[in-house]
């Protein structure tokens, strides 16, 4: 049980939260193209992806693994988003901090969905064999750097 749920409840919940938010810092990423703020995209978009973070560390495990790192990181930008957007209403050099902070979120709100070797723990579907460990596995986020995430929104 974790908070009350089934470990696959929880799963799910973490799941959906996820991809939710990953929908929405698309929408957001792609509205700094046009140059509009879309509030109610970018709240949705900032909630879910600390709640994916935050409940990310729930998860029973008896060790660290790479994905409570890739969490960490991700709280601390989210937090940096946060503030400068909240805090700072993105004036000035917070504007591209904000721009930055939030293409680096979804980035790590990507790359922990996409990259099978962050999540091996209890809430891994199944454990990968050695000869899968040995062989790099493609997933799209692999593929791109996050550069290519903050890059194009800068412009």
């Amino acid at each position: 049980m974790v908070w009350g749920m089934t470990l696959e409840t929880f799963t799910a919940v973490h799941v959906v939260l996820s991809l939710i938010g990953i929908v929405a810092g698309f929408v957001v990423l792609f509205s700094f193209f046009r140059g509009k703020r879309l509030r109610v995209w970018t709240a949705l978009f900032l909630l879910t992806t600390v709640a994916t973070s935050v409940t990310g560390f729930a998860f029973p495990v008896d060790h660290l693994l790479p994905s409570h790192i890739v969490g960490a990181i991700s709280l601390v930008v989210l937090a940096v988003a946060i503030v400068a957007l909240f805090g700072l209403h993105v004036r000035d050099v917070w504007r591209g901090i904000y721009v930055v902070s939030t293409a680096l979120a979804l980035y790590f709100n990507v790359f922990c969905r996409g990259h099978p070797g962050l999540l091996e723990g209890p809430g891994a579907p199944r454990a990968r064999t050695a000869a899968e460990r040995s062989h790099p596995s493609w997933s799209p986020s692999c593929s791109c750097s996050p550069s290519s995430f903050c890059s194009p929104s800068l412009r």
